[in-house]
């Protein structure tokens, strides 16, 4: 058996919703999710976990997930509870609604662990004030986060999907600053045993424009 993942950023859309439970496809990593809709809800596996996520000014009424769309899988889901108040055997996050794990088991399979990822914008505090918006910060929150996954060197079986906000391999506009900061994220995750694999050009699609 081959499991089928699509991963998906919903833009706080319910429309997407529909649109994953007609796919030939047995988990859904989303990310900016709002609550399904009931009539959808019913033939999906959802965690109990509450749709929000806390921002500095506000709540958001949405967050990261691992959803079951087929019954050819079956999800034990990785209870993530913020840093302050973890327990010892949940997994700590930074941020809730960021981060979402699951165990992936099925026929044939080895089980695996299947995490979907949110890395969110935020802008800097400086003296002087800033224009930017960076979300590496946030990505390296969530580097750390996952290496709380991993118990070994080696064997570990995790998949990451979702939306780092970052560029691979080069800066806005061909900007060297950006890029090295952005490759750190990537560096990390390397050496923690979770190298990218893509999809990225030229065995995957090319951006058009570039």
């Amino acid at each position: 058996m081959t499991v089928r993942i699509v991963s998906w950023n919903m833009n706080h859309s319910l429309a997407p919703w529909q649109e994953l439970a007609g796919m030939d496809a047995d988990i859904a990593l989303v990310q900016e999710a709002c609550r399904p809709p009931w009539e959808v809800a019913r033939h999906l596996e959802v965690d109990s976990a509450s749709w929000r996520t806390p921002g500095r000014d506000f709540m958001m009424l949405w967050r990261t997930a691992v959803v079951g769309l087929s019954d050819r899988v079956k999800l034990e889901w990785i209870e993530a509870e913020p840093l302050e108040h973890a327990a010892s055997r949940a997994l700590a996050v930074s941020r809730p609604g960021t981060l979402a794990a699951a165990f992936v088991a099925a026929p044939g399979v080895e089980p695996f662990v299947a995490v979907s990822v949110s890395s969110l914008w935020m802008q800097p505090h400086t003296s002087t004030g800033s224009s930017w918006v960076v979300s590496d910060a946030s990505a390296h929150r969530l580097v750390s986060d996952l290496s709380a996954l991993i118990g070994q060197e080696r064997g570990h079986r995790i998949l990451v999907a979702g939306d780092l906000n970052v560029l691979r391999g080069y800066g806005e506009d061909g900007n060297e600053y950006w890029a090295a900061r952005y490759e750190t994220v990537f560096s990390r995750m390397e050496a923690l045993g979770l190298p990218c694999v893509g999809p990225q050009a030229p065995n995957g699609r090319q951006a058009d424009p570039w």
